[in-house]
């Protein structure tokens, strides 16, 4: 699908959390592709911004990436939670249907199927993902709202800013550091970065040519690998791809409470999507990154 599909050379995406790893390489694709993107933050976008941009820039399609990640949330943590996965998103498509901006793209996880079950999240921050598509669902049903739930699994691709474990382990292969894990029996669908934000231009652009499908109100598509590999797996493709040893000590952490264990993708694929990068390519292509 391409965008002379829908009928325009230009369309217009605004994106919440564009500046995050996974905001930036979709903003960077839609642009390679034509699209015109804007971009809104939860730290600097009062009601009043959002207002403006709605008004101003006139979106074809918000797609909501803005979040905060704990697995294992502090009492602390619990207002910023909120504040980040309900409140700023409910604002955003509050300003959405206010400004007749119909069409969402919003990022979901599969922690959010904790066991495979649907509506029993694995943990605070899965809750938070569940709540708000609660309140996506009065607003589709209220206001007409059209959105699409993309629900992901684990994401990694070249120069990770983010604290997660992949670029950890990369980043100490060759050294004498150590990292202490669990068992490492979990699996994970690794889903490359040009994967993932493929799969986001994808659901915009079916949202944007097929306007009268009553499916498309409110629908889960998955979008994750098919490939599901341990950790104890993962870490050893790492070693092999890089070709250099990683210093692991597995045993010497407990799994996490409500630890998930493998990924439930209860959701079909997303329809004209499918995920291209096997994680042994995808680390090949990190490790080419990395190469002086």
């Amino acid at each position: 699908m391409s965008l002379f599909a829908v009928g325009q050379s230009k369309m217009k995406a605004l994106l919440t959390g564009g500046t995050g790893f996974v905001g930036q390489n979709l903003k960077n694709h839609l642009l390679a592709k034509g699209w015109v993107v804007e971009n809104i933050s939860r730290t600097d976008s009062s009601r009043a911004a959002l207002d403006l941009v709605m008004a101003r820039f006139r979106p074809d399609v918000v797609i909501h990436l803005a979040t905060l990640f704990i697995a294992e949330h502090k009492p602390s943590d619990i207002p910023a939670l909120i504040e980040s996965n309900i409140t700023f998103g409910t604002q955003v498509v509050d300003s959405m249907a206010q400004h007749q901006v119909l069409n969402l793209v919003n990022a979901g996880t599969l922690w959010q199927y904790y066991e495979g079950q649907r509506e029993v999240p694995a943990c605070l921050y899965a809750a938070t993902k569940t709540a708000f598509e609660s309140v996506l669902r009065f607003y589709s049903s209220a206001h007409k709202l059209r959105v699409i739930n993309l629900m992901l699994s684990d994401t990694y691709g070249p120069k990770d800013p983010r604290q997660k474990l992949l670029p950890k382990l990369i980043g100490i292969a060759g050294t004498s550091a150590q990292i202490q894990l669990s068992a490492g029996e979990q699996a994970v669908a690794w889903t490359y970065i040009s994967d993932v934000v493929a799969a986001f231009e994808v659901a915009a652009l079916r949202l944007l040519s097929d306007k009268e499908d009553p499916c498309l109100q409110f629908v889960h598509y998955s979008a994750t690998s098919p490939e599901a590999l341990t950790l104890r797996e993962s870490v050893g493709l790492c070693e092999e791809v890089l070709k250099k040893k990683i210093n692991v000590e597995f045993g010497a952490k407990p799994y996490r409470q409500r630890e998930v264990m493998k990924p439930f993708r209860l959701d079909p694929t997303l329809p004209g999507w499918s995920a291209r990068i096997s994680f042994a390519e995808g680390l090949t292509k990190i490790h080419g990154d990395h190469t002086p």
